[in-house]
């Protein structure tokens, strides 16, 4: 029994492992949230998040081009010519990473002369640097993911995230810092395991012939994906920042601290993206539309059974979880963990649908959704803080939620409905 259940673990690992590094990602960023609340209270806590939505922009940027080009194009190269795909690769990471310092740094410069109750000033140089430590670390993950090397990346991951939580957790007990003093330790913790990374690297060769053909490959698979990241992040955060920009930091830093304490839900979510779309793929190869619609119908009761579960316990214990996480002066701001609960229970029926359309590998209705709901975020989101406060803010969110579902649910039960025995 015991021979059996370690047999069938390594006939998983690298899942397990890939599982595994996404839990300790997602726990670190919940832990984080709590433990710079805790240290620097609700306002400085919402210019922090100014800062963290920036770093997560950059993120999404990167994951949009990383993502459908290196983890997708760099498994088909021929062994020959690794060295020189990873040669281009390595240097439009050096060049995007660079672009998105000075971008950030002369972004922030600017944005603190027209919010100057905010004291973003102090933030230009931290911040810039933190989202250029956390790029080059993120490209260090998502290279070794590509080669297989899983406990390598796992392992950058952990040094990276675990040393943030102890640093940032001894800082709070002993020498507490504000939002400037918590970049520069998500900097360093960053920064350290992108070095280490880069001794692990295989052997590259810059080759000038593949800089620019390997350039024009990855932008020509990557540019729809990148438009896409930044209208949703426009629709998702410009609510919110609409919100700090007229109601003060507090706003933010209460709604980002209701949204942490439903991420839980991220993990599973995260974990299971792909393992849905590779085997949902298989089945519809093998088996066609039918037996495809009914995988994903299951896969819909139960991720929407599992945010029900998640939604009624934080809906249940909501003060008590605001109070003994966050401390007495976010208990105020309960009410919006009964928001986001409602808008994640309707947001999750979206899983399926745009799994489903992966599969089929159709994806335009998701840059479609994503101009519409970055247009109502332009629109809409100064009104909505005006005439309703916070509340306005969640009014948004379910809007956008609303938004995607609409935009997906009809191609992808179109393709669903059809009598398609297997992909061409």
């Amino acid at each position: 029994m015991f021979q059996t259940l370690i047999d069938r673990f390594r006939s998983h690992s690298s899942l397990n492992w890939a599982l595994s590094d996404q839990a300790v990602v997602s726990a670190s960023n919940l832990l984080t949230s709590v433990i710079v609340a805790r240290m620097v209270g609700i306002e400085e806590f919402g210019r922090f998040m100014i800062a963290w939505i920036v770093i997560l922009l950059f993120k999404d940027l990167q994951t949009s081009l990383l993502e459908p080009t290196l983890m997708s194009i760099g498994p088909k190269q021929k062994r020959e010519d690794l060295p020189k795909y990873y040669g281009a690769v390595f240097t439009q990471q050096v060049l995007f990473t660079a672009a998105s310092f000075l971008v950030v740094l002369i972004g922030m410069a600017a944005s603190s002369g027209f919010f100057p109750d905010l004291n973003l000033w102090e933030l230009v140089l931290p911040l810039a640097a933190a989202v250029f430590a956390d790029e080059l670390q993120d490209f260090m993950r998502r290279y070794f993911y590509t080669n297989n090397r899983h406990v390598a990346a796992f392992f950058n991951d952990f040094i990276s995230y675990v040393s943030r939580l102890i640093i940032l957790f001894l800082l709070w007990q002993y020498a507490p810092v504000l939002s400037a003093g918590v970049l520069w330790v998500l900097f360093g913790c960053s920064i350290v395991p992108a070095a280490l990374g880069m001794f692990m690297l295989d052997r590259f060769q810059i080759d000038r012939a593949w800089l620019a053909t390997i350039a024009e490959r990855h932008w020509a698979v990557s540019k729809w994906t990148v438009g896409t990241s930044i209208l949703r992040w426009l629709a998702g955060n410009l609510i919110v920042l609409m919100g700090g920009a007229m109601l003060g930091a507090q706003a933010i830093g209460a709604v980002r601290a209701a949204m942490t304490i439903l991420a839980p839900r991220n993990v599973l979510i995260n974990g299971l993206t792909n393992i849905v779309i590779v085997k949902g793929s298989t089945i519809l190869h093998h088996h066609g539309t039918r037996d495809l619609r009914r995988y994903l119908a299951k896969i819909g009761v139960f991720m929407t059974a599992f945010d029900v579960c998640i939604a009624l316990v934080a809906v249940i214990f909501a003060e008590e979880i605001m109070f003994y996480v966050y401390g007495p002066e976010f208990v105020p701001y309960t009410y919006l963990i009964y928001w986001l609960a409602a808008i994640n229970v309707v947001q999750i029926t979206a899983f399926p649908l745009g799994a489903g359309l992966k599969i089929f590998e159709y994806t335009k209705p998701y840059f479609l959704s994503a101009i519409l709901e970055a247009t109502f975020g332009i629109l809409a989101s100064y009104f909505l803080v005006l005439y309703f406060d916070l509340h306005g803010v969640m009014i948004g969110l379910a809007v956008t939620c609303v938004i995607m579902i609409v935009c997906l649910v009809g191609p992808c039960l179109k393709r669903l409905n059809a009598a398609q025995p297997a992909i061409p």
